[in-house]
């Protein structure tokens, strides 16, 4: 039977870590004591268990692959105050109100690691909601992927460092490239960026996209002189949401679109 263990009297960083994100809202736990697949974690958030395995050496401590589900209330878990698990973060100060510790967590969930945008588990839930509120509104909306492929050959010779080095310059030009607060820029796959555009047409979806292919092709990466070759391609959609139609369709026929 699942059990929901309460972990938010233990400080962070000490008998208990967090390595996230992983991919999507997912992220790593380690902790002591006894946990199954499917218990629920409280960790000022609530986690569900998909995978636990216990180390050889020491047959307590376990390492989880969790699901983040939903905020928990601090009152509903302990009268211990928001500074027992502030070392979640360790630049975060003592002064933490709860919102702001709840916006820290769902940002840590839902951003990628190495270039500190959103992940596929964000874009994926932002592009749903937006596609359901374009419905509604009865106005367009795009997407535009961008592939940047042979980005694992590169790093195959020139070491991590470099290649995520490369991967934190093209995130910042595309953020760059997208300015209204409502556009969305997401680290979709390993080389693949998406951004999405609530309220764009072709027009403004195509503006952005030159916009970005003249910037990114000025990158020493994506030189002819590179070895081993990094290329370019890019890709747009735009649609006015159909009800007969997922949000998906639309990074489908962004991705049929690449060039």
């Amino acid at each position: 039977m699942a059990k929901t263990h309460d972990f938010t009297k233990i400080l962070w960083g000490n008998e208990f870590v967090i390595e996230a994100p992983i991919e999507g809202v997912q992220g790593t736990l380690t902790g002591e004591g006894h946990l199954t697949k499917g218990d629920r974690i409280l960790v000022c958030v609530q986690c569900r268990v998909d995978e636990v395995e216990y180390y050889p050496n020491a047959p307590d401590v376990w390492q989880a692959r969790v699901v983040f589900e939903k905020p928990v209330p601090l009152a509903s878990t302990s009268d211990s105050p928001i500074q027992s698990i502030k070392n979640l973060i360790s630049e975060l100060g003592d002064a933490l109100f709860q919102g702001d510790l709840y916006q820290r967590i769902e940002q840590i969930f839902s951003s990628d690691r190495t270039t500190q945008i959103s992940n596929r588990g964000r874009f994926d839930s932002r592009l749903t909601e937006e596609w359901q509120r374009m419905r509604r509104e009865k106005t367009p909306i795009s997407v535009i992927l961008c592939d940047c492929a042979g980005l694992a050959a590169y790093q195959e010779v020139h070491g991590e460092k470099a290649t995520d080095k490369c991967l934190q310059d093209i995130a910042k030009i595309i953020r760059a490239c997208s300015k209204r607060p409502s556009d969305l820029v997401a680290r979709y796959q390993d080389q693949m960026f998406a951004i999405l555009l609530p309220n764009t047409p072709e027009a403004g979806a195509n503006h952005v996209i030159e916009d970005i292919r003249s910037r990114l092709s000025a990158l020493s990466i994506f030189s002819s002189n590179t070895k081993p070759a990094v290329s370019l391609r890019l890709g747009k959609a735009t649609m006015l949401p159909d009800p007969n139609k997922d949000s998906q369709s639309l990074v489908q026929e962004a991705a049929r679109s690449l060039t």
